[in-house]
């Protein structure tokens, strides 16, 4: 994808307004419909209350204190960095909590887009611009609607291995995102692969330290969690629902739910080569597209992938854009972005089937994730090729 002619960025402007207007009437159907708010935000509030009341988690205790019944699926101590959340109300929680997301969305497309934004005679107008395109993606916006924890954990992830210096221990960040919840965990063999070995170690320990806090603070809850439930997908709800965009939710859309010889086959195999490329990628300098094919293995091997895991697709697009340069990039990116602002899973989940467009809808259905895996192979070209020696850089 490289080569080719350069790509005036006031062209820009033109798709991100559009892409920005689609993303903003689809959030205004949203606000107007029957849409429930805060929906996974209550869960962890009562999580938080159950820590300080000490309920279960697992137990009936949750559910009678949820208007909309849901379990808790997370381990035991991602309740307990939820207490502060029982300490206030849930609309005035739910609003401080959606801040802090969209300021860490902030900090990593700021970070994530500076190669963009130096094309720019006004590089704050560029990430204002940024943004606007980010909050329009139905990954965000349903993480934002349901009040979700993806967002923050992503900017952990993200900036313990994209900072040339941390102020901790790197992998501190990792591993404690990882302890609240699993999908992060896909970073300490990216750290370790990379060659950044002991902030794996780093990163496993920590994650070891606040699991064993977890078993400490609420040892029944913490049993049945790591002895059982880690094993059950089905805690989180229907894994063939339109909403899990992994391989696995794909593969039981279309085969049924005995997959599990084809689902671990083929994400062994996404895993291995995602993980080598990004290795390669890091250690050759190219840190951003490390993260970005990481991330994108995470998303595709895990055993369930919501829509709202998805905002992952936020670094990865910048990416994909890098400076600019390319016109080719810069159309995929544009392309896929619309696709993400144009909620095509949900769309393809109401085609009433007296329609008769079972292939189109079912190719609708399993859209994100197919852009996913298109996104792993095309970004996996990226990789620098090292010159030969007697080649000038």
């Amino acid at each position: 994808m490289a080569g080719a002619r350069a790509l005036d960025a006031n062209h820009l402007r033109a798709p991100a307004f559009a892409i920005a207007t689609i993303g903003f009437v689809f959030g205004v159907i949203r606000l107007v419909g029957p849409f429930d708010y805060g929906y996974d935000f209550a869960v962890y509030r009562v999580a938080g209350s159950a820590v300080v009341h000490h309920e279960s988690l697992f137990g009936p205790w949750i559910g009678q204190h949820l208007d909309h019944p849901l379990p808790f699926t997370y381990p035991p101590l991602a309740a307990v960095f939820a207490v502060p959340f029982a300490l206030v109300g849930n609309h005035v929680g739910y609003a401080l909590w959606n801040i802090v997301s969209i300021v860490a969305l902030v900090l990593v497309v700021n970070a994530a887009t500076k190669p963009l934004a130096r094309r720019f005679a006004s590089p704050r107008l560029a990430l204002v611009v940024v943004c606007a395109i980010a909050l329009a993606l139905t990954p965000v916006q349903d993480e934002i609607g349901f009040g979700q924890v993806g967002i923050v954990l992503m900017a952990m992830c993200f900036f313990d291995c994209t900072q040339e210096t941390t102020r901790g221990p790197r992998g501190l960040l990792v591993g404690t995102a990882t302890a609240i919840k699993l999908i992060p965990g896909v970073f300490i063999p990216y750290l370790w692969l990379s060659g950044r070995r002991r902030a794996a170690v780093v990163a496993t320990a920590t994650f070891a330290v606040l699991s064993l806090a977890g078993s400490a603070l609420m040892p029944a809850d913490s049993k049945t969690f790591w002895t059982s439930r880690v094993f059950d997908n089905s805690r989180v709800g229907n894994s063939a629902y339109v909403s899990n965009q992994s391989l696995n939710g794909m593969l039981e859309r279309a085969l049924g739910p005995h997959v599990h010889v084809v689902w671990f086959v083929l994400a062994a195999t996404v895993a291995v080569f995602g993980l080598r490329r990004a290795a390669v990628a890091s250690r050759r300098g190219q840190e951003l597209l490390g993260v970005a094919l990481a991330a994108l293995v995470g998303l595709l091997v895990s055993p369930v992938s919501w829509i709202h895991h998805l905002v992952w697709i936020v670094p990865v697009l910048a990416v994909l854009v890098g400076n600019a340069a390319d016109r080719r990039r810069v159309t995929l990116a544009v392309s896929i972005a619309t696709l993400f602002a144009l909620r095509l899973p949900y769309l393809g989940d109401n085609i009433p089937p007296g329609w008769h467009l079972g292939w189109i809808a079912a190719v609708l259905r399993d859209s994100y994730g197919l852009l996913c895996v298109f996104l792993l192979f095309a970004l996996a070209q990226l990789v620098s090729v090292p010159r030969p020696a007697t080649q000038p850089a």
